[in-house]
């Protein structure tokens, strides 16, 4: 699970860091300098909000397909299904949740699985928020999973929405070495997220 998705995160990631190669290492003079810079930001924090939202989506996808064809409820599966009941609508009696939850679960999950795709539509950002409700459908807490990966995506997402109010200025603030250091620490993090994810598939209830 995931292969595809972790390799084209790692190539867009290398795409964007092209953009890098005429940049001081610790410095920007110039506003080209500090533009490019900043267009890396753009483009790194759109490769990891697509990647989250995919690998949660996929995540989903894994564990209805699993509870469908072999009527196995995994961890995942669970996840997906408490997630919406906590996050249901105030006007919704608990006695209509109920009815849900213990009716047929194949038809349930399907249910579930159409309102994670709504959540994903709507998802704009890698923050703190757009983390746990992407991924807590699709069976982990980012914020337990790795506190350091969480808490840099959250910030990296603060950087995203500074610069782009101030996109033209020179931000002596963000570095080369400095983004390089945020996206190096996310990426590995991703991997801790992804591990857990795959656990998460696999336990079976």
């Amino acid at each position: 699970m995931f292969e595809s998705l972790l390799i084209e995160l790692d190539k867009n990631l290398g795409s964007a860091e092209r953009m890098l190669s005429r940049v001081p290492a610790h410095a920007c003079t110039t506003a080209i300098q500090s533009m490019c810079v900043q267009s890396y930001i753009f483009l790194t924090h759109a490769a990891f909000e697509y990647f989250i939202e995919e690998v949660a989506q996929e995540a989903v996808n894994y564990a209805t397909k699993r509870c469908k064809d072999d009527q196995i409820i995994t961890k995942s599966l669970l996840c997906l299904v408490t997630s919406n009941i906590v996050n249901a609508p105030a006007d919704i009696s608990r006695a209509a949740l109920n009815e849900q939850v213990t009716r047929n679960l194949l038809d349930s999950a399907a249910d579930y699985k159409r309102a994670f795709n709504l959540i994903k539509r709507k998802n704009n950002g890698i923050k703190a928020e757009n983390q746990k409700n992407l991924l807590i459908p699709a069976g982990i807490d980012p914020e337990v999973v790795d506190l350091t990966t969480f808490n840099a995506l959250n910030t990296y997402g603060d950087k995203r929405g500074d610069i782009a109010h101030t996109f033209l200025a020179i931000r002596t603030e963000y570095t080369k070495s400095s983004v390089l250091t945020d996206t190096n620490i996310i990426r590995l993090g991703l991997d801790l997220y992804v591990a857990e994810l795959r656990r998460s598939a696999a336990d079976r209830f």
